[in-house]
C-alpha cells in the first residue's frame, strides 16, 4: 500500500450523500458540515454506499463562508497537516488548468 513504500497523499472527496467515515467500532459519520465549520478525523474509515471496503485514513472538511461547498479531503498526513498539503496540490492543479486554457 501506499504507507507501506512511504508515500504521503492527500486525495479531494466528492461527498455529496454516498461517502461517508467510520470510526474503528464501525459508527457511520455522515460527511456535512455547515458553512463557517470545520471538523477532522484520524484513523477513521472511508466508505461510500454500497461498498464493503475502506480505506483507513486521516480526513478533514472545511467550509468556508464564500465558498459554495465544502471541501473534504483525505489521506495520510495528520490532520494538522492534511488540509494544508491539499491546498498546495490544489494550486498545481489550477496551474495546469489555467495553462490548458
Amino acid at each position: 500500500m501506499l504507507e507501506e513504500a512511504g508515500v504521503r497523499y492527500a486525495i479531494r472527496l466528492k461527498a455529496r450523500g454516498k461517502a461517508y467515515v467510520e470510526d474503528g467500532a464501525g459508527r457511520r459519520i455522515p460527511l456535512r458540515l455547515g458553512r463557517g465549520e470545520r471538523r477532522a478525523w484520524t484513523g477513521v474509515y472511508y466508505r461510500t454506499e454500497g461498498s464493503k471496503w475502506g480505506w483507513k485514513v486521516n480526513a478533514v472538511g472545511v467550509w468556508e463562508a464564500w465558498w459554495e461547498e465544502p471541501l473534504w479531503a483525505m489521506g495520510n498526513p495528520a490532520v494538522e497537516e492534511l488540509l494544508a498539503v491539499y491546498r498546495e496540490r490544489m494550486k498545481v492543479e489550477e496551474s495546469f488548468r489555467d495553462l490548458k486554457t
